[in-house]
């Protein structure tokens, strides 16, 4: 996924899935422009250093695990799985229920991902030019 996701994008792509141990990858993190990232440590990480994230969520309810100062930039697709994999919506599942089931996170587009990305560089680069200003 990660390399469909970078190969899509028109923005250029540090990929370290799986490569790096905790210190450095938050070191990274703080220094990064975005993080692209399913529900799991390194999103949390990433929004405490206040670096963007791009949180992926199909298995998890991004209203209530998302990282919260990037909720505007998940792509979440929690209300198609609970309809899809458990045959309610979102709403009649217990609150903090996960689907994690075969073949959920597929229920993310590369499409969707690479779409986030854009609006965010694109906020980011407006943020940057007003307070250039």
């Amino acid at each position: 996924m990660g390399d469909a996701i970078a190969a899509a994008t028109s923005q250029p792509v540090l990929d370290l899935i799986g490569r790096s141990p905790l210190k450095l990858l938050v070191a990274l993190l703080a220094r990064g422009t975005c993080l692209i990232s399913p529900d799991a440590g390194p999103a949390h990480m990433a929004n405490i250093t206040r670096t963007p994230v791009i949180a992926l969520h199909a298995a998890t309810d991004s209203t209530r695990s998302g990282p919260y100062t990037s909720l505007a930039w998940c792509v979440d697709r929690y209300a198609q799985a609970a309809e899809k994999f458990a045959g309610k919506s979102a709403q009649a599942l217990k609150w903090g229920a996960k689907i994690e089931r075969e073949g959920v996170m597929q229920l993310i587009q590369v499409e969707d991902v690479t779409r986030r990305l854009d609006e965010l560089t694109t906020h980011l680069k407006l943020t940057t030019a007003l307070t250039d200003n």
